[in-house]
């Protein structure tokens, strides 16, 4: 009798320990989850202004708007100020077309887009789908960068207005870094 009273008392002991260790460690868990919450940065923003936009493609004829399918590349350059503007860095983008142009009502999804902004010390990549609007607009996820911009996260919301498509030319980029 002695041997399983002995054993149920070990194993008593051995369960109060163990929900002990529990306990703490859901205690350390939510103090770190409190530590990191608090300490979370508020979301920061940036506008960078793109000119001299283009678009082009090998796919497509000078004057033709492109149809569903067909892929180009869009470039630019991003100042500060829409005005005047100091150079800031360039922007290369592909483009795939997901509808013709009035085929579709101008807030419909109109291009998939890769968008990769250099900076004199780092990329930033960001991806998402412009609407069919020849001022296009739309709301990107940025998935990754590199040199200083490596981890970076956020979105942002992108106006482009490319020259053959019918606008004039420029550009405009809203970011919200989280």
């Amino acid at each position: 009798m002695a041997t399983n009273r002995r054993n149920v008392l070990k194993r008593g002991v051995s369960l109060i320990g163990t929900a002990a260790a529990v306990a703490v460690a859901g205690r350390s868990a939510n103090a770190s989850e409190v530590e990191v919450a608090s300490s979370a940065k508020p979301a920061t923003g940036l506008t960078l202004h793109g000119r001299a936009w283009r678009i082009a493609s090998r796919d497509v004829e000078r004057g033709v708007l492109p149809p569903v399918g067909v892929r180009m590349l869009t470039r630019g350059e991003l100042v500060d100020k829409p005005v005047k503007g100091r150079k800031v860095a360039n922007f290369f983008a592909t483009y795939h077309r997901l509808s013709a142009p009035g085929k579709v009502a101008s807030h419909e999804p109109g291009s998939l887009e890769l968008h990769t902004f250099v900076f004199s010390d780092g990329t930033i990549i960001g991806s998402g789908i412009a609407s069919a609007a020849s001022e296009s607009e739309g709301h990107f996820a940025i998935v990754g960068g590199t040199g200083k911009y490596l981890g970076v996260k956020g979105a942002y919301v992108a106006t482009q207005r490319h020259t053959e498509l019918g606008g004039d030319g420029t550009a405009t980029f809203t970011f919200t870094f989280v």
